[in-house]
């Protein structure tokens, strides 16, 4: 199992803060949080253990651990947006996702689950994916597509029934079907249960051990 997800560290993140090492990132939506000033995020991954070997007998690699070659940090711009994860998008979180799984074939690790969360970007379906407020026209061109059959006199609203059933079911989001192309798969964690992304807590203990060290 491997466990991807983003963070930050405000420039003045500092040991005043109560939550140091609160594993919870909505911290962040705070209105005093809007004031802290510019951000430093950080993306990675941790990789679980190999379980099929005992503990007393794995190797470095077949150890849990952060994977280093995934480690990417930039520094946010000057306006500063109250959702941290506005700093990623979509685009740079596909280039990281093949940096990923890069290093995964690197490590000869396969059929690996990857453990994020629900951030938007983690979820965007294909660029050509039809929508709900496109024309007839391409509608019927996207059911021909999709193998979907239908009628000359049905309606957008009926042929958007039809492809949204479909989408929902078939078409999945980007970075999944990157992954399982890969050998690998996708899945979502629960919003809120912070306690079952163990990376979590590294990012936590991280920001906690920069804080104490600003005075």
């Amino acid at each position: 199992i491997v466990y991807m997800d983003e963070s930050y560290i405000h420039k003045n993140y500092c040991r005043h803060e109560d939550s140091l090492y609160d594993l919870n990132d909505e911290q962040d939506l705070t209105m005093v949080a809007v004031h802290k000033g510019q951000r430093y995020c950080f993306i990675a991954e941790i990789v679980d253990a190999d379980h099929t070997i005992p503990e007393e007998s794995r190797t470095t690699k077949q150890k849990a651990e952060l994977l280093m070659d995934t480690l990417d940090i930039f520094e946010g711009g000057k306006k500063q947006i109250k959702d941290y994860h506005g700093m990623f998008d979509h685009n740079y979180f596909v280039e990281w996702m093949r940096k990923l799984l890069s290093t995964l074939q690197a490590r000869n690790i396969t059929n690996a689950i990857i453990v994020m969360d629900n951030a938007k970007y983690h979820k965007k379906l294909p660029e050509d994916t039809p929508r709900a407020n496109k024309k007839k026209s391409r509608l019927q061109e996207a059911c021909i597509k999709y193998g979907i059959a239908f009628e000359s006199s049905e309606t957008k609203a009926m042929l958007w029934k039809k492809l949204h059933r479909y989408i929902d079911e078939s078409v999945l989001p980007v970075v999944m079907q990157m992954s399982r192309d890969a050998g690998h798969d996708v899945m979502y964690s629960l919003p809120h249960y912070f306690d079952l992304q163990p990376i979590e807590t590294v990012w936590a203990i991280v920001k906690g051990k920069v804080g104490w060290q600003y005075t």
